[in-house]
């Protein structure tokens, strides 16, 4: 019962993580501007790419030690492995500080508002998100969301109602994006202690360097498009190119959790040897409920977002086309990743396919750019997303013979 409750507050923390952007977004756009969002955007995409690389990338790490001291049956052992990799976590976020001051000095960015999110990348070691999985504990999560997510939207509709209100609108994202972590540790302190240590640094180091490995790759097209191509292109148009991507993983959320929900029936259905039923009736049902999902959403997605945006976006339904083919690629290659490839123990095809998308990505961009400008990234994503699923069909067919649900 415990854990269908569990599982009830992670999905409804889904549906809040997919509906926030949906409703901040077109206010701010229409009380801020997409410009002076866009330059907010790009500084913030700073701070999402070094904490991204060096704290979040090694979360599963963290999962998996923290798993381990709690199946030992100790607090005095999951005392101490918190400590390690907080400690840990403190030690990446000081070098990813000193990084990214560096970075952004010598791309000559260094003004209050960088600088405001470098301050912010220092406090990233205090994200302890991994403690709350381990537990199961998502009724935490969802409550700690919700509650600072209403605190936001409420300062946003209180102290942003036009342009001239931007520094109180960088210091409300600034806010939304360091209080999480803040919140997080200072609750699991409740139960916890802290000494920090650096005795485990080395081993930590080793241990999480598949971790970094696969962060440094999924950063290229989740965050260093966006940061790159903000140099080169106005501050609206990196505004677009973001609310596009933003459009795309909130829909991409639902098929997210959709295969995360069916994951453990594809392990059962594996060990009675029944996995090609598995996927007779699921692959089909997502195919079926993808093709009318967005189907409807190019019919009808343009007029609702552009009412919602208004006219100074200038929204096209070439967007919607984009975005519609990139959640399909995607939503493909979670669910032959998530009830194949982890099904089977053959991860390592998700990490070559991920390696495919993140080279063809910004190579096709470079090519495309001098066209497409600012949408050239998402582009070159999706043609490294339809890559990156043949290759996975590929290896799977032919280099393991799998078939998706046996070993040759």
């Amino acid at each position: 019962m415990k854990k269908q409750i569990n599982l009830s507050y992670g999905i409804l923390n889904t549906i809040q993580n997919a509906i926030f952007p949906l409703v901040t977004l077109p206010y701010v756009l229409q009380t801020v501007g997409p410009e002076l969002y866009g330059k907010n955007l790009h500084a913030a995409l700073f701070h999402q790419l070094f904490s991204f690389l060096f704290i979040l990338a090694v979360n599963p790490y963290a999962l998996r030690l923290f798993s381990h001291a709690m199946g030992g049956g100790r607090k005095a052992e999951e005392e101490k492995i918190f400590s390690r990799i907080v400690s840990f976590q403190f030690m990446m976020s000081s070098v990813a500080t000193v990084l990214q001051f560096f970075v952004i000095a010598a791309l000559e960015l260094l003004t209050p508002l960088y600088a405001l999110y470098i301050f912010i990348t220092f406090f990233s070691f205090m994200n302890v998100e991994w403690l709350f999985q381990a537990k199961q504990d998502y009724k935490t999560i969802f409550f700690r969301t919700l509650l600072l997510r209403s605190l936001v939207l409420g300062c946003l509709f209180v102290f942003v109602k036009s342009g001239s209100d931007f520094e109180q609108y960088n210091l409300i994202i600034a806010f939304s994006l360091i209080s999480p972590a803040i919140i997080s540790f200072l609750i699991a302190r409740q139960s916890y202690k802290f000494k920090i240590g650096i005795s485990n640094i080395k081993d930590d180091l080793f241990g999480a360097k598949y971790f970094y490995a696969n962060g440094a790759v999924g950063s290229i097209y989740s965050y260093l498009d966006q940061v790159v191509i903000g140099l080169l292109v106005t501050s609206k148009e990196l505004a677009v190119l973001n609310l596009i991507k933003t459009l795309a993983s909130t829909i991409m959320s639902i098929p997210n959790m959709v295969n995360r929900f069916i994951m453990p029936d594809a392990f059962k259905s594996f060990k009675a040897g029944m996995l090609f039923y598995h996927h007779s009736k699921y692959f089909t049902l997502m195919l079926i409920c993808l093709v009318v999902g967005l189907s409807l959403f190019c019919f009808i997605g343009l007029p609702v977002i552009s009412t919602f945006l208004g006219e100074d976006m200038n929204f096209k339904q070439s967007y919607i086309f984009l975005i519609a083919a990139s959640v399909f690629c995607t939503s493909l290659a979670v669910y032959i990743d998530t009830q194949s490839s982890v099904i089977l123990g053959l991860e390592k095809i998700t990490t070559i396919s991920n390696l495919i998308v993140a080279t063809i990505s910004p190579l096709t961009t470079i090519i495309l750019f001098s066209n497409f400008t600012y949408i050239s990234p998402f582009i070159g994503m999706i043609i490294g997303e339809f890559c990156g699923v043949l290759v996975m069909i590929y290896m799977h067919v032919f280099i393991f013979k799998t078939n998706f649900i046996k070993y040759a």
